[in-house]
């Protein structure tokens, strides 16, 4: 179960970095889109358009401020799931949950770590394997 719960969390913490570094550019390019239009000739006629497109612009930094703090928990549970199972739980419950807050479709990249935490929190630990039996020379 702890290496279930090490994958699916490392899955939701590659999932939420990308999907932040993906958004911080979109957000950035949207932001310089937005300025030019602000600045154009034609201000008057895309008023209404560029204050849309400049909440949308906050909305997605935001968002990818969100998933990349989640991303970086949830990692740090990941390499701690393995070992110490219960003191993970707390990082992956925060790195799952939270990017609902900045954005309720960022719950979806976030969900594997979710998981992990329930996988986590309600799987057995595995068994050691058995010990070998002791070498014992011939002496004959």
């Amino acid at each position: 179960m702890r290496t279930a719960a090490f994958l699916l969390a490392l899955v939701g913490a590659v999932a939420c970095v990308g999907l932040g570094l993906f958004l911080v550019g979109s957000a950035y390019a949207r932001g310089a889109q937005v300025e030019r239009l602000e600045t154009s000739a034609h201000r008057a006629r895309f008023e209404e358009g560029a204050r849309h497109g400049r909440a949308d612009a906050d909305a997605r930094k935001n968002a990818a401020i969100v998933l990349l703090i989640a991303g970086v928990v949830g990692g740090i549970g990941a390499g701690l799931v393995r070992t110490r199972p219960m003191h993970a739980v707390p990082f992956l419950a925060i790195g799952g949950v939270v990017p609902a807050f900045g954005a309720l479709w960022a719950i979806c990249p976030s969900a594997p770590i979710a998981l992990a935490a329930l996988v986590a929190l309600a799987g057995k630990d595995e068994e050691p394997p058995p010990e070998a039996p002791a070498y014992e020379p011939r002496t004959w």
